[in-house]
């Protein structure tokens, strides 16, 4: 799945150190995984390896959902982001 991913050569800061920094890079990072054919099995290898960073849309901490790294995302974006990466 990894070679399918939209974010294949992006420089990977903007899924760590980036994306905590910025809340227009945290937004921007968030809409390419909301149109990434691979969100699902993104999110679902953060939450299995109990990652940290950004994964499917969501940043987790130890595999679980950071709740102050998501702070940024408004209802509509939680939706549509859970709505890609839930069964």
């Amino acid at each position: 799945w990894v070679s399918e991913a939209l974010c294949a050569g992006v420089d990977t800061e903007y899924f760590f150190d980036k994306y905590e920094s910025s809340q227009e890079i945290a937004r921007e990072t968030d809409r390419l995984c909301m149109s990434c054919p691979v969100v699902k099995e993104c999110f679902e290898e953060g939450v299995r390896t109990e990652s940290y960073g950004v994964w499917g849309g969501i940043y987790l901490n130890e595999g679980k959902l950071d709740n102050v790294r998501n702070s940024h995302k408004t209802q509509e974006a939680w939706s549509m982001i859970l709505g890609l990466v839930k069964d």
